[in-house]
């Protein structure tokens, strides 16, 4: 039976964890005298911890968190988890019959688009924390160095080359930023302008 579930592409749940109930078992039954069995239970183990070793990546990227949002720091390089990726699905996973498991490639294949998703989502917090900011300081040019120029800094650093994601939604990622960072610099702009007159 495990070997047919692993044949699948569909890998569900509830037959993993029926697969693995049963391979404790066995295992652990006196009557195993068979190496053959002990050899296709290390197999299926393999599998197992292939499979497991994947779906937990994919977790972590998924539920990746950063929360400095402290003007100097910069959102982390995530470009070793995106190579990692890269590599599990070149490898094809590893193991050709974790190969098979559909939802695990197409995990993989999100993780780039994950974790921009995150960075655009990490710069649009930190923008809207402190682009209105302008208030605090007396000059444009004091807001423009404190504020404004690291924020823009950070938004020109966010590089395709890095992520590899279409270029129309790095584009989309990358101007929703851009543009959310003009738009409190001309606020900045005109609350500079009226406190002059």
């Amino acid at each position: 039976q495990a070997m047919y579930v692993f044949s699948r592409s569909v890998w569900k749940d509830d037959d993993l964890d029926s697969i693995r109930s049963e391979v404790k078992n066995l295992k652990s039954s006196a009557y195993l005298g068979s190496t053959g069995l002990v050899t296709s239970f290390d197999e299926i183990n393999t599998i197992l911890a292939k499979y497991d070793e994947i779906n937990n990546f994919i977790n972590a990227c998924k539920g990746y968190a950063f929360s400095n949002y402290d003007l100097e720091i910069t959102f982390p390089d995530v470009s070793e988890k995106i190579q990692k990726s890269k590599a599990y699905i070149t490898n094809n996973l590893d193991n050709s019959y974790v190969n098979n498991c559909t939802r695990l490639k197409e995990g993989l294949q999100a993780i780039p688009k994950i974790l921009f998703d995150k960075h655009i989502s990490y710069l649009t917090k930190k923008i809207n924390d402190n682009g209105a900011r302008y208030s605090e300081f007396n000059f444009q040019s004091d807001y423009s160095n404190t504020i404004y120029t690291p924020l823009r800094n950070q938004v020109d650093a966010l590089d395709n080359d890095i992520y590899g994601i279409g270029d129309n939604v790095f584009s989309n990622g990358y101007n929703s930023v851009y543009n959310l960072l003009s738009d409190y610099n001309r606020e900045a702009t005109n609350y500079y302008k009226n406190k002059r007159n």
